[in-house]
């Protein structure tokens, strides 16, 4: 198991009441792991999912009061991406044993998933709260969400193909 992120902020106050923000983030996982295929044998497969991802965002901040309470809006973007890699291949040791070992992940070792998944979106957003009291405050916003969603089968009888998704939820 491997887990690595980084992230960086960086604000820059135009005067007391806005403040620019710019944040990134990077990181890369590979996640390995054995599961189970039966609940009576020990038949298993190696899953393994390796990803990369990052994410930018720009926001400006603008804070104050108004009739003697705090109040703060939020307007930004954010991009992200990833790519997972995933394979699944079965494991040996099926009928009687505990598993002896696994297959390396290649096409020649009859995976029963081998590919690629690629992911992105852009987001524009506007939120902001209201504080009514000293524990009350009120909550609101949009956002706009447009995701693209590919996966590349390396499998040649398995398909491949994406998918667009675009929303804005308040």
């Amino acid at each position: 198991k491997e887990n690595t992120q980084v992230g960086l902020k960086l604000s820059y106050d135009i005067n007391e009441n806005n403040t620019l923000n710019l944040i990134n983030n990077v990181g890369h996982r590979i996640n390995e792991q054995i599961l189970s295929t039966s609940a009576t044998t020990y038949a298993v497969k190696d899953s393994s999912l390796g990803r990369d991802f990052f994410n930018d965002e720009v926001n400006i901040e603008h804070k104050g009061q108004i009739f003697n309470r705090d109040y703060n809006f939020i307007t930004g973007m954010m991009y992200g991406s990833l790519v997972d890699h995933r394979c699944d291949v079965a494991g040996s040791g099926f009928a009687t044993s505990p598993p002896t070992g696994f297959k390396a992940c290649s096409p020649s070792a009859s995976p029963s998933i081998l590919g690629h998944i690629f992911a992105s979106n852009l987001d524009e957003y506007l939120q902001g709260r209201l504080s009514l009291a000293t524990n009350l405050d009120i909550h609101a916003g949009i956002r706009n969400s447009n995701v693209n969603y590919n996966i590349r089968s390396d499998i040649s009888n398995y398909s491949s193909g994406g998918t667009h998704y675009s929303k804005a939820t308040p």
